[in-house]
């Protein structure tokens, strides 16, 4: 069998060692600049409380710094610590 495959052209062997690693380059590339949007997450208060309760937010958690935010009506949610907002606040 062995024989047989080194008789045929390489394009019908498979892929040639340098488009192996390029194709393998370009998924890892591809999986580091969209990893991160995949972590983010929109946050959103199901009752009132300290902002670093987790079981304050859906779906449950503190809030990340890349996550999205919502505090629903009604809610009253308390920051304990100091606070950077990064993007827009809407009131």
């Amino acid at each position: 069998m062995n024989q047989i495959l080194q008789k045929l052209p390489s394009a019908n062997r498979g892929f040639d060692p340098w488009l192996r690693t390029l194709s393998t380059c370009f998924c890892c590339a591809l999986f580091l600049l969209t990893g991160n949007a995949a972590f983010a997450v929109t946050r959103t208060s199901t009752g009132s409380g300290i902002w670093s309760t987790a079981s304050i937010w859906s779906p449950s958690g503190v809030p990340a710094a890349d996550d999205s935010v919502v505090i629903a009506a009604g809610h009253t949610v308390t920051q304990t610590a100091d606070l950077t907002i990064s993007g827009t606040l809407t009131v």
